[in-house]
Formats: C-alpha cells, sequence, structure tokens
C-alpha cells in the first residue's frame, strides 16, 4: 500500500496536482505487469506468439476511483495525454508487444465503428481506443457494459469510475488508486466528505 498525501485546498488545483503521479504509478504498474507477463509466456511459449500475446491482453486492470462524472471524463484524458506525451500513446492497451497493440488498436477501431459498437460520447471515443475507459451513471446500460466488458479483457487497461458506482463496476484490478476523498457541493458551496 503506497499513499500519497496533496495539501492544495482548492479542488480543481487538487485533482489536477494529483493527475501526473497517479498516470505515473498506473504506467509503472502496467509495465511491470507486461514485463511478468511477457516473461511468463516466454517460458510457456515463443516471445511473438498469440497465445502470449492473448495472455497479456487479459492481465487485469487498474482503476481509479474519482469523485464526480465529470472528474472520470477529464482524468481519462489526462491519462491518454500524459501517455502520447511520453512516447507511448498506446501504453496502457492490452498487448504484450507494440505490434499485438497496434492489432488490438485496429480490431477495436473496426468494432468502434459497427452500429453494435457505437460508443456515444466523444471523450469516451477518443480514449478507448488508447487503452484508457470510463463509466458514470450517465451512460447507457449497454454502452457501461461494453466499456466494463473492454476492461475486464484487459484490452483497456485504465478504468476510471466515480466513487458512486464503486459497487456496480464487476473488475478484477491488480491496482486501485483512489483520487482525492471529498468532492465539491456546487449547491451549498462546501467540501463533502
Amino acid at each position: 500500500m503506497k499513499l500519497n498525501g496533496f495539501e492544495v485546498a482548492h479542488f480543481g488545483a487538487r485533482m489536477v496536482s494529483m493527475g501526473k503521479p497517479a498516470f505515473v504509478a498506473a504506467a509503472d504498474h502496467v509495465t511491470s505487469d507486461v514485463a511478468q507477463a511477457a516473461a511468463a509466456a516466454a517460458s510457456a511459449h515463443a516471445p511473438s506468439s498469440p497465445e502470449a500475446s492473448l495472455a497479456m491482453a487479459r492481465a487485469p486492470c487498474v482503476v481509479v476511483y474519482v469523485p464526480s462524472r465529470k472528474q472520470a471524463q477529464l482524468t481519462a484524458i489526462d491519462f491518454a495525454t500524459y501517455a502520447a506525451a511520453g512516447g507511448d500513446p498506446l501504453l496502457f492497451l492490452g498487448g504484450a508487444t507494440q505490434e499485438a497493440k497496434v492489432q488490438v488498436a485496429s480490431q477495436l477501431d473496426a468494432v468502434m465503428t459497427s452500429a453494435e459498437g457505437h460508443i456515444a460520447d466523444p471523450a469516451l471515443a477518443s480514449t478507448l481506443p488508447k487503452g484508457v475507459a470510463f463509466v458514470h451513471a450517465g451512460m447507457s446500460a449497454e454502452e457501461r457494459q461494453r466499456v466494463q466488458g473492454l476492461a475486464s479483457d484487459g484490452v483497456a487497461r485504465v478504468l476510471v469510475v466515480p466513487y458512486g458506482l464503486a459497487w456496480q463496476v464487476p473488475c478484477r484490478a491488480s491496482m486501485v488508486v483512489v483520487m482525492d476523498t471529498v468532492s465539491y457541493d456546487g449547491r451549498e458551496h462546501r467540501l463533502v466528505l
């Protein structure tokens, strides 16, 4: 267990300051999982075999809990942006090798452009091909199940979830990040624990 404290009083600034350390922790965790799975697959199969890539695609995901629906969207966009800025936009996409990740990305794109795989939220449509997904209560049940399925299958390795859905998202996680334990109530102009 690792705890990081942030002494920033303003809610928005605190969430922004938590974004990069959460990304770094998730990226380190995912890359260490990739290295461990590649070593395990190499001992059982050829390193570039389809079985090794499939086994790696089913690795557990990182679940990030945030205070609100809007923050879930913003955090997912931040994770995808940080990965692209770091030179690996497919960092969180399932697959043991870069070639496997590109193949998974093309298959995911084909599914998302089909009628049954259509994603209504434009932010989700832009982050999901990069392996970063988010769910919230405002999504349709079909779309939420589709996104949760992609996270459970290891296609999207990061799933960002508002606290309100914590008990409704059945996803195995090898790492959990809790970003902030308070949320801002705009009607009463106060922080709520």
